[in-house]
């Protein structure tokens, strides 16, 4: 069913582009096509993905210049073009639903780019020809372009580390979510969240960072060393000092925890696990933790919230481990375990 849903908004976002293209299209259509695009985010995906496609067609175009006067005069021409437009169009987008084994999302069509990810607790180097490292987190995905006048890479999910090598006659630029990133040489932090929003930090030098999906004139914001920001859908947080440090212990297999509410810790360590760790007791979902944890495997991650913190660790038959707060009643609580568990 989600392949038909796909297929069907591939096709209707085709004709919108073919008909847009068109000069003699009306405002009534303008608005049609606005309110189509508007219904749900499958439409809004599919358009984003033929515009971008298209957008990558660079030099499939005719050289006008090139044409006989007449031909350039003909008043059948912008029909025509748009006729053309249609039929790559509908044919690259056949071939984006032929391709069920690749992953489709907004950044697919990042035609001629190389696409890189991690698994679940895994971590890689990724070595640039132009010399730039990136570092990805684990659960990441990047997808990277190297042109001859830009540097262009899309980090779709996850985390990562750039140390860009600097080209002043190659921008190097990171889409990431709602945010851009333009640099021309220099070290600095994307981390992205599931609602597309993104957390900026720079380790060294200069970064230039603009929100991308906003309608509004928000201008760009300079970052320098020890700034951070995040940027949402149609705004830039305030500009803070970050503590690098911990942003980037992921690098060494750590992570550091300074007053942070155990919520947060959770959520921070499920990146790296394949199986769930979760609060079991509301009363410790804003316990702050203070402590630094190694994220080499589970088994001592759960030590050292069970060595730091007043819980009882119980991993389930399912493999998801519960945090239990162990100054309640124990037999408060039996109901809630399926099953025979393994303490900890």
């Amino acid at each position: 069913m989600a392949h038909k849903t796909r297929s069907k908004a591939l096709d209707e976002a085709t004709q919108w582009f073919a008909r847009l293209r068109d000069d003699a299209i009306s405002s009534d259509e303008r608005h049609a096509f606005q309110i189509w695009r508007t219904a749900n985010l499958a439409h809004r995906r599919a358009f984003e993905e033929i515009s971008a496609l298209w957008d990558s067609m660079d030099g499939l175009e005719p050289d006008t210049a090139k044409m006989q006067p007449t031909t350039r005069a003909n008043a059948r021409a912008p029909f025509f073009k748009t006729q053309i437009a249609a039929a790559l169009i509908i044919g690259f987008s056949a071939l984006l639903v032929g391709l069920t084994h690749f992953e489709l999302t907004p950044w697919s069509p990042f035609w001629g780019a190389e696409h890189f990810q991690t698994a679940t607790g895994e971590q890689r180097t990724l070595f640039l020809d132009d010399g730039t490292t990136i570092y990805l987190n684990t659960h990441s995905k990047v997808a990277v372009r190297l042109k001859d006048k830009e540097r262009h890479v899309r980090l779709i999910e996850g985390e990562a580390l750039f140390d860009v090598q600097r080209d002043p006659q190659r921008p190097f630029i990171v889409d990431a979510g709602n945010g851009r990133v333009r640099v021309l040489g220099t070290r600095f932090n994307i981390r992205m969240h599931p609602d597309s929003s993104a957390d900026v930090a720079v380790l060294e030098g200069h970064v230039d960072v603009t929100p991308r999906a906003t309608k509004k004139a928000v201008a760009s914001i300079d970052l320098y060393r020890g700034d951070g920001t995040s940027i949402s859908a149609d705004r830039i947080g305030p500009v803070e000092k970050v503590d690098v440090a911990r942003i980037t212990s992921w690098r060494d297999g750590r992570m550091i925890f300074r007053g942070t509410p155990l919520s947060t810790v959770v959520a921070d360590l499920n990146r790296y696990l394949a199986d769930d760790v979760r609060i079991g007791d509301d009363s410790l979902q804003d316990i702050t933790v203070t402590a630094v944890i190694r994220i080499e495997d589970r088994a001592a991650i759960l030590h050292a919230l069970d060595m730091s913190l007043p819980v009882d660790v119980v991993t389930l038959p399912s493999g998801v481990t519960m945090l239990y707060d162990d100054r309640i009643n124990q037999d408060a609580r039996t109901t809630q375990k399926n099953g025979p568990s393994k303490k900890l």
